[in-house]
């Protein structure tokens, strides 16, 4: 990392940096147009064990698609989280110069391995994660239950982080 001042070195930190996040993109590699990667936001969730500094993020798509098919053929993803993309000027600079104009931000950037889940515990797990990221044990007190139907319908999918790195302007 080029700005190491800006670097968010503590695990936990990242996790929070993730936690506030509305939502993350993933890039996949995409073997019909291998000079471009295939990048989409996506609603997700996460589990971490900060002990063993170890996350695994989810999910859920069509079982059918552009990105269930791109997994099927290379599951090496790239994700990433970005907060607060606010512009402003500092104190004590002079804000009609637009060099003074910086973005203030926190960032994480993740990659790893994605599995297309087959088991319907795990499939509830992750799916369990991405309703708690978004939310609704806040707003209901208790986790959610899935229809075993819409279980084996959705596709979700497991990206296990062999790399993560954090980064902040504030």
């Amino acid at each position: 990392m080029r700005r190491k001042e800006r670097e968010v070195r503590e695990f936990s930190e990242i996790l929070g940096i993730i936690r506030r996040a509305a939502f993350m993109t993933v890039s996949f590699i995409d073997d019909e147009n291998p000079e471009a990667p295939y990048c989409v936001p996506l609603n997700f969730g996460f589990t971490a064990d900060e002990s063993a500094q170890e996350l695994v993020i989810y999910f859920h798509c069509a079982q059918d698609g552009k990105k269930t098919e791109c997994l099927k053929k290379n599951p090496n993803v790239a994700v990433s989280f970005v907060n607060n993309p606010i512009a402003g000027v500092p104190e004590n600079q002079d804000e009609k110069t637009a060099c003074s104009w910086t973005c203030w931000y926190e960032s994480a950037i993740a990659s790893g391995t994605a599995e297309l889940l087959e088991d319907s515990a795990e499939k509830r797990h992750g799916l369990d994660a991405i309703m708690l990221q978004n939310g609704y044990q806040k707003k209901t007190g208790s986790l959610p239950s899935y229809p075993d139907i819409m279980v084996k319908k959705v596709a979700v999918v497991k990206i296990k982080v062999s790399s993560l790195t954090g980064k902040k302007h504030r």
